[in-house]
């Protein structure tokens, strides 16, 4: 049962939004694509949860603040009696570790850069989570694992006892993990504990990034839902790709194009005519202006109206 589905984070939309408007500079770009794979590596690990079978609730992408204190859980699996904590990583290539613990990804002429230790991390969220649960009034065990899921990666040099999945072991391993879902039942503590935790879940993180962009460095206009290209036109009701064909019904792309443009400039206000210049191929203002009266609450009248959230 899964409590608290993955959804793309406000941070990876935003660079999804300027990478399809403007283009992104190297930095931004290369912390985008890290975006996108790690997103692309829990996706991959949601599919092999999908296999489980028994009785369990997970929750994905959470994110706690305790003690002045941030930290992200990429999916939490609660069983009874126990709690699985996964932290899902789509390196690839090769990593090495030293006699230190030191961790290194291999590069061309078995030349050698430092990276973070990801067990570090996954040590670190672990405490915080037993003391986020003690202060909630839980005490399960907590079983943590990091879980690699390219199988383009290696570690050389991995102590047997770490606890890691590697991609080589993940079937078996979901396999385990079906055998010991399968003898127990849920109590109604563990559905307690997940609402608590959702209470608990913050939606945004005060430490995202963002990339560098303009409003006047934006092209404007409706893009396509499904390809991102800027080649569509209108039909009366509808939105059509030249390039992949895909429909997108008028209100729908609007509105979406309302999301987009409230995430990308939060302190500018919706109104008519900044949303007929944003979404550009849709020139009447009173098509775009019925839209936002019937899924907006309005303020203000004439000139000054504009539109928040219901």
């Amino acid at each position: 049962m899964i409590y608290k589905h993955r959804t793309l984070s406000k941070e990876l939309l935003l660079y999804q939004f300027v990478n399809t408007r403007a283009t992104l500079s190297q930095s931004d770009s290369q912390y985008h694509w890290t975006l996108e794979k790690g997103y692309e590596g829990e996706q991959l690990f949601d599919l092999l949860l999908q296999q489980l079978q028994g009785e369990f609730i997970i929750l994905n992408d959470l994110l706690f603040a305790f003690n002045n204190t941030f930290f992200q859980i990429d999916s939490l699996l609660l069983a009874p009696e126990k709690i699985h904590l996964f932290d899902v990583k789509n390196f690839e290539n090769d990593y090495i570790i030293d006699n230190d613990n030191n961790w290194y990804s291999i590069l061309q002429n078995d030349r050698r850069k430092e990276s973070k230790n990801p067990i570090h991390q996954l040590n670190r969220c672990e405490t915080l989570l037993k003391q986020q649960l003690q202060k909630l009034g839980f005490k399960s065990p907590i079983t943590s694992k990091l879980v690699f899921i390219n199988p383009n990666f290696y570690l050389y040099q991995a102590p047997p006892n770490y606890p890691i999945v590697f991609p080589t072991q993940l079937n078996r391993f979901i396999n385990q993990l079906n055998s010991q879902l399968t003898t127990a039942k849920l109590k109604d503590r563990d559905f307690k504990l997940a609402q608590q935790l959702l209470q608990n879940h913050k939606e945004d993180s005060p430490f995202k990034n963002s990339p560098d962009y303009s409003y006047d460095g934006l092209k404007k206009g409706i893009y396509c839902k499904s390809c991102r290209s800027f080649d569509v036109f209108t039909n009366p009701k509808t939105i059509v790709c030249s390039k992949c064909g895909f429909r997108e019904k008028i209100e729908t792309a609007v509105l979406r194009n309302v999301d987009e443009f409230t995430l990308m400039f939060p302190d500018i206000k919706v109104t008519t005519t900044a949303i007929s210049e944003w979404c550009g191929i849709i020139k009447s203002e009173i098509t775009i202006r019925k839209v936002l009266n019937k899924n907006y609450k309005t303020i203000g009248k004439h000139r000054g109206t504009y539109y928040v959230d219901k």
